[in-house]
């Protein structure tokens, strides 16, 4: 065994054939410094009279006991660490739901959760740091490891893979314990950025903004629908009613082409139809019939399956003209005085499954303009609207203006009702049948449309199959339905005329307000809902993962609390520390050709055994070296 020190502070207990002997100490000192130096790195042992003296006088003042200063590091960082836990999942609640500003806004916010998470990771992994140590040096003094496991040791809570060398495993438990919950810690930084994301959402809110409205009241507006010139008469100023503006015509003709309501730039009449009386029906078959047989020439109709007209009814109850006065009002009514209805009257074939069978019979149909009240609701998300009717109460029935009335702002919005039902009905009046022509010996059948009704979307009614059933099978027996039939049924939605006549009537009324001529802006109250972006927080999984986060570091502070009162006071792991706690001649032998930290270390003094703590009669470092086991 070697020689105990002369001090006797600090042997090592060490085989002498074990170590390779030192070279010979050369002296260094400084002769110009007034401050005392030490030479680390070489083989000497010997300090100026001053640092001596500087140290004996340290050593008399030594604090003993807990260093206050660790315990409460190592509870502040945990407390920090909690602390910043908590303020981001605060930062986190209050982004939840909120509207997601610019890209400015957003890389802001993401610069805030990743300092948070910084500010918890680093806080709680130096928490467990303190305890770390602590229990580090607690374990030492209980059991001899060999240098190799040493350095393991020391560095396990920094490298995690020390923290599974057999020698940490198995004489320091704790040791490793602490060393894979400060390995772990650093974990809910990758779980905590995803609980904050953003999500497509839409935002809804009541504002007041300029809205069109439709307006075929006021004094000036009715000018926009109707044309209607003064007249004098011999009771005084009349007004005449000569059709609708050419801006009807054209919207009405634009929604019936399309089949639904026209864009309406960011909000009257209605029509109803319903079955004819026997009276209606058979002044309707009468007219018809009439049609046919008025064909002259070469070209005879054959089957008229689709008749409508607009009737004359100023002379209705008349006895002396036939069909009681009704008369027929030319398809395209010139823009002139004429005597006419706001009703539409037709016939048209339809299949009737009736009896068990299918067969054609005719349906008589009158359709009449009334005053109603609208009450509808209109969406508009993305550029697409979308207009709900929420409730049209009907009024009263809107008759024909009489000509050379008294001028009244009353029958001004009469004719304006009426140049709407002159511009709708023009696209339904007129006829569709099968036609025969004689010529050179030749005959040939063809179907014959004569009616603006192929120009709106009614063409595809379920009620009109039985004329295009007619003109297919002229020359085909093909049951298929042809591709542009198809597209035109498909537009109506096989629906029957009495369901889309007053649903285009509808359109076309809510059409007017494409145009901000007849719709005014007028300032309205507006549910404005817009698609936006809004922060979504998922606080489960942040509230999870930093909440585990925390209970380990607990478990540590208290593994560190335990290890501070076995310990009696604080340790560390500075240069000083380790410097203070290896001052041994043993070390210094053993460590001869290590001097100055080069790596790898020599087998034998990675496998030498080392005991930190008190030996019978010594302190400090002791142990043997070249031991295994």
């Amino acid at each position: 065994m070697a020689d105990q020190t002369a001090h006797g502070k600090s042997p090592l207990h060490i085989r002498e054939e074990e170590i390779v002997q030192a070279p010979s100490p050369q002296d260094q000192a400084s002769a110009n410094s007034t401050v005392p130096m030490v030479s680390v790195g070489t083989n000497t042992s010997r300090a100026s009279d001053e640092l001596l003296s500087a140290a004996t006088t340290a050593a008399g003042k030594h604090h003993q006991g807990i260093y206050w200063r660790s315990p409460i590091g190592m509870v502040s960082f945990l407390i920090f660490g909690v602390f910043a836990s908590v303020s981001r999942h605060l930062y986190y609640s209050s982004l939840d739901g909120n509207k997601v500003g610019n890209d400015n806004d957003q890389q802001w916010a993401l610069r805030w959760g990743t300092t948070f998470a910084y500010i918890v990771q680093t806080s709680l992994v130096c928490s467990t740091g303190f305890a770390f140590t602590q229990c580090l040096w607690m374990s030492l003094k209980k059991t001899k490891m060999s240098v190799k496991g040493l350095d393991a040791a020391f560095e396990a809570n920094q490298t995690i893979v020390s923290a599974f060398n057999p020698e940490v495993l198995y004489k320091t438990k704790v040791v490793a314990l602490l060393a894979l919950i400060a390995g772990g810690l650093p974990l809910p930084s990758l779980v905590t950025p995803a609980t904050l994301f953003v999500l497509p959402s839409l935002q809804t809110i009541w504002t007041n903004i300029p809205a069109p409205v439709l307006d075929m009241y006021s004094v000036n507006q009715t000018k926009l629908f109707t044309y209607s010139v003064p007249s004098n008469t011999t009771t005084g100023t009349g007004e005449q009613f000569l059709g609708p503006r050419t801006i009807i015509s054209r919207l009405s003709t634009a929604t019936a082409t399309q089949g639904q309501i026209l864009p309406v730039n960011p909000p009257l009449p209605i029509l109803q139809c319903s079955q004819a009386n026997s009276t209606v029906a058979t002044t309707v078959d009468f007219f018809r019939n009439q049609s046919i047989t008025n064909s002259t020439g070469n070209i005879i109709e054959w089957i008229s399956n689709y008749f409508a007209f607009v009737p004359d009814l100023t002379n209705l109850g008349s006895n002396s003209l036939s069909e009681r006065g009704v008369q027929m009002v030319d398809q395209m009514q010139p823009q002139q005085p004429t005597n006419a209805s706001n009703q539409l009257w037709m016939v048209y074939s339809v299949y009737d499954y009736s009896t068990g069978q299918k067969q054609v019979v005719d349906r008589f149909t009158t359709c009449q303009l009334y005053n109603a009240s609208y009450r509808v609701n209109l969406t508009f998300q993305d550029g697409n609207k979308t207009i709900t009717p929420l409730n049209i109460t009907t009024l009263n029935e809107v008759p024909y203006p009489v000509q050379n009335a008294p001028a009244s702002d009353d029958l001004l919005v009469q004719h304006a009702y009426s140049a709407v039902m002159w511009a709708f009905t023009e696209l339904l009046t007129g006829s569709m049948g099968i036609f025969t022509e004689y010529s050179a010996g030749t005959t040939t059948r063809f179907g014959e449309i004569t009616t603006q009704i192929e120009q709106t979307s009614l063409l595809g009614s379920s009620d009109l199959d039985v004329f295009f059933n007619n003109n297919h099978f002229l020359y085909s027996n093909n049951t298929i339905t042809s591709n542009q039939r198809q597209q035109d049924v498909d537009l109506a939605q096989n629906r029957t005329l009495d369901m889309l006549i007053p649903e285009l009537a509808f359109n076309t009324t809510m059409s007017f307000m494409n145009d901000p001529l007849l719709s005014p802006s007028v300032p309205t109250d507006v549910l404005v809902t817009q698609s936006i972006n809004i922060y979504a927080y998922h606080s489960r999984n942040l509230l999870f993962s930093y909440g585990l986060a925390i209970a380990f570091t607990v478990l540590a502070n208290l593994l560190g609390a335990y290890a501070y009162w076995q310990n009696g006071h604080s340790h560390s792991k500075s240069f000083s520390a380790i410097l203070a706690s290896t001052r041994d001649p043993g070390l210094t032998k053993l460590f001869h050709a290590e001097t100055m930290g080069r790596l790898p270390l020599h087998k034998k003094v990675q496998e030498a055994k080392l005991t930190f703590g008190i030996t019978p009669g010594v302190i400090s470092w002791c142990g043997r070296g070249g031991e295994k086991g």
